[in-house]
Formats: structure tokens, sequence, C-alpha cells
């Protein structure tokens, strides 16, 4: 990571604690603060600047949430960034957990799927919101009772609505954790393709001859009309994983492309979810159902995720664009 990225995800997080009308004024008043005090540190320690230089330098500028107070009041939210990972962890693996627990009876066929989406499936859901009541609940007890800025040292009342809280900020490198995270799912991709293209027929290829492969089939009203459009999107995504992969410096130029497609695919598998019967085999519709439901929630969150991320980034203020546009 250069150095001027790190300023970057620094300013970011600051002002992501700020109030929407106030951060990109202040955002781009403190990159410019902070690349001055970078270039100034570099020149006296007589190198270039680096990453481990400008994490000194932001470091020593103060924790995001202290230095977001200097400039006002915050805006509040429910659930804070630096808090939003563990958030969506939390809410996975719990949503996840009931899923599995209750799904057995629907395989047994002592319980029909319909039952159990309007029971402990979707009854799930209520995790998350006792999970946001009670991260709202340590963001108000933190703003209220905030941390000494010199010793780090937290109010009794933090433990009223425990969270972990980050000692000393670092850097992280979202690009390049995208770029590696591409990487391990270009062959995941291709496998889950080809095989999700005919299921029965690899089946019956991979296992031994004379192999009833029937309870893989495709629904015909699924295969028919919902699977088409399905694959088309899956050859799309991967087939621009790959470009962007080659082409590192195509991965920005594409990535409204990217999460446009990404968008498209949790959308239609949303609606086959919810409308469609995938395969003809009832366990297998309702088992694959499940798996479907984790990914589709853990798509959908990350994609809320990336979202508010990428609306919480500082711009150059309009006045500044414009002249810049002149």
């Amino acid at each position: 990571m250069d150095a001027q990225t790190v300023i970057d995800n620094y300013v970011n997080d600051v002002a992501a604690l700020l109030a929407r009308s106030q951060r990109n004024e202040v955002g781009f008043e403190l990159r410019t603060l902070l690349t001055e005090e970078l270039k100034a540190a570099a020149d006296k320690v007589g190198r270039p600047p680096d990453e481990q230089l400008a994490i000194e330098v932001v470091q020593h500028f103060g924790q995001p949430d202290v230095v977001a107070a200097h400039y006002g009041p915050r805006g509040f939210a429910l659930i804070e960034p630096e808090h939003a990972p563990t958030f969506v962890t939390l809410a996975t693996i719990i949503v996840a957990a009931q899923w599995l627990i209750t799904l057995p009876p629907v395989f047994r066929s002592t319980l029909t799927f319909w039952q159990w989406e309007q029971g402990p499936g979707l009854g799930a859901m209520s995790w998350v919101g006792l999970l946001l009541v009670w991260f709202a609940g340590a963001s108000w007890v933190r703003r209220r009772f905030p941390v000494n800025a010199q010793t780090l040292a937290r109010p009794p009342i933090h433990w009223l609505f425990w969270l972990p809280i980050p000692r000393a900020w670092r850097p992280v490198d979202h690009l390049a954790n995208a770029r590696r995270l591409a990487v391990g799912l270009i062959p995941l991709s291709t496998v889950a393709l080809l095989f999700f293209s005919a299921p029965s027929w690899w089946l019956g290829l991979l296992l031994p001859t004379g192999t009833n492969t029937s309870w893989a089939a495709y629904d015909g009203s699924f295969h028919r009309w919902i699977f088409p459009p399905l694959l088309a999107l899956m050859i799309l995504r991967l087939l621009l994983l790959l470009t962007v992969v080659i082409n590192v410096r195509l991965w920005a130029r594409l990535e409204a492309i990217r999460v446009a497609l990404w968008s498209c695919f949790v959308v239609l598998l949303i609606w086959v979810l919810f409308g469609w019967q995938i395969f003809a085999n009832g366990i297998t519709n309702a088992l694959f159902k499940t798996w479907l439901a984790v990914f589709v929630f853990v798509n959908a969150i990350q994609l809320i995720v990336w979202m508010r991320r990428e609306s919480l980034k500082v711009r150059a203020p309009a006045a500044l664009r414009a002249t810049r546009s002149n």
C-alpha cells in the first residue's frame, strides 16, 4: 500500500464519523493537512514517503473518532463503521446456525418448506434486529461516555453494551483484499458454473454407472425460463472477474459494471428463492434453497457494506471540482 492510500484510508474513516454535510469539506481539508505533514516527516527523516511513515503520521494525529469529535457532533449511526465487519460476521453466523438447526424436519418431511420459511426461517431475522439494538446501544454509550483520548481507558458503563474497541488505527487495503478474494473465487466460480450447468449429468459422470441421479434434475419451468438468464449472468460475472484479475488496471474502471452484475445476480436469486421451485425433487429443492438462502443473505450484506463504504468516501468539494473542470 502506498503512502497516499494510507492517508486516504484514514481520512475516509474520519469522514465516515461526521455528519453527511461535513464529510467532503472536512475530509478534503484533512487530506491536504495530512499530506503536508507526511511530506514534512519524510523530509525530516530524509527518505521518500512510504506506508510505514504514513501510518506513523496518522497514528500520531489521533484516533479517527477523536479527530472527528473536533469537527462538531458526529452524525448518529446505529452501527459504527469500525463495528460493521463484526456485525456482519455475527449476524451471518447466528442466522446460518438457526437455519441449519431448524431445517432437519424439512428434510424428514415432517415440516413443509413453506411452514419452516414462515416460522424459524424468517424468524432467524429477529436475531439481526436484536444485534442491531445491541450495536445501537453500544454506539450511544460510546458517544455519551467516550474512551479517554490519552490512555484509551474505557468507562465501566461500556460493559453494559460491550464491543471491542480498536487500540491503534491501521489502514485496511480494501482494494487489495478484493483482488485476493477475486483470485480465490475464480476456480471456485468455474467449478460451480460447470456443475450447476447440468448437475444431474455431471453426477452421472462422477458416480458409478447406473446410479440414479434424477434427484438432481432441475424443475422443468425453472430450467426453461429462469436458468438461461441465470447461467448467462454467472458467465458474465466470471469473465469480468478474469478480466480484472489479469489486467489490474481495469479494476477501477469496471467496478461499476461488476457491482451492477453482482446486484442483478442477488436480486434474481432472491426471486428464485421465493418464487420458483429449482429442483424437481422436493428434498433436493429444500436442501438447495437452504444453502441458497445463506448465500443470498451473505451477498446482500456484503453489497450493503460495499455501498455504504463507497458513499462515505471523501470526494473533492463541489466548488473545487467546478474549478478543475473549467
